[in-house]
């Protein structure tokens, strides 16, 4: 099953404890890079988090996001820091007398001071503390890979129409070139005998030049080993996981035999069905850099 590198999930865990809400969203990238937000105090745990996410993702660009709620308010403990609220008391007495300011202070004064009123997470089991993370992070990943599933889906099913069309193609480049050698026999023996006109045509000669003409005009490896390619395109896509950089070194395969028949080709028409063959090629190629 391929998947899209792009996708988005969400999971929120929930006990007595605490409230943990983990979201995943991904885009296109080369390698694997994850980013991970998390509260200061929980930072030490980037590398549990990481290897559950390494066993679910192999390419993209990955931000991860958890917040954390304590629902238990022994968890909890705020901390009042009187002796800072005394010095501003003290400081903005000192305006308030040097400048003449009528009215009294009160404790909506020192609302806006967040060092005055410090907020303290007690310390909570870690074993607790990681089974809810890593059960918030899978679920988001669960969530997250059937959407990158989905959306895969709908491009193995677009690639295999786009193959069926470049196998079109190929049939047709196929009974094109069946022909040319023919062809060049007639023209090669037309024009012979407009210039020499009475003169006998050397049949030797004649022959050694068709043959010459069919060795370096042939394509018949390039179409055999476009349909190889082509065979290996749809069983990765319809059994492999993970084949982003497999799909895109094909690619790259397929476009250098499909140059080789364009440069080999004296046909006009095989040379307007090579151009086709690359258009359709390059609307795959774009698709399979989305793909992890």
């Amino acid at each position: 099953m391929i998947r899209s590198m792009t996708g988005y999930g969400k999971s929120i865990f929930e006990d007595s404890n605490l409230k943990v809400q983990c979201e995943i969203k991904s885009v296109n990238h080369r390698y694997l890079d994850i980013n991970i937000k998390l509260p200061r105090y929980l930072q030490k745990h980037e590398d549990f988090i990481k290897k559950i996410t390494k066993q679910n993702i192999s390419r993209g660009k990955v931000d991860i996001y958890f917040s954390f709620d304590f629902l238990d308010a022994s968890l909890v403990k705020i901390v009042p820091e009187v002796n800072v609220a005394k010095s501003y008391l003290s400081a903005f007495n000192d305006i308030k007398n040097s400048l003449e300011i009528p009215g009294e202070l009160n404790i909506s004064d020192f609302i806006g001071f967040s060092d005055i009123i410090k907020h303290q997470e007690q310390e909570i089991d870690e074993t607790i503390l990681l089974n809810a993370i890593s059960l918030a992070l899978q679920g988001a990943l669960d969530d997250y890979n059937a959407m990158r599933a989905k959306e895969g889906n709908q491009l193995k099913n677009d690639f295999l129409v786009k193959i069926k069309n470049i196998e079109d193609i190929i049939c047709s480049i196929e009974s094109i070139s069946n022909t040319v050698v023919e062809d060049y026999k007639e023209k090669l023996e037309q024009r012979i005998s407009s210039i020499l006109e009475n003169v006998p045509i050397d049949m030797d000669r004649l022959a050694m030049e068709i043959a010459v003409f069919a060795d370096k005009s042939s394509i018949d490896e390039e179409l055999i080993r476009l349909k190889s390619h082509l065979i290996q395109f749809k069983h990765i896509i319809e059994n492999e996981d993970s084949v982003g950089r497999k799909l895109d070194f094909l690619i790259q395969e397929i476009n250098r035999e499909c140059n080789t028949i364009g440069s080999k080709s004296t046909n006009l028409n095989i040379t307007n069905k090579v151009v086709e063959l690359k258009t359709e090629l390059e609307k795959i190629r774009e698709q399979v850099q989305n793909i992890e």
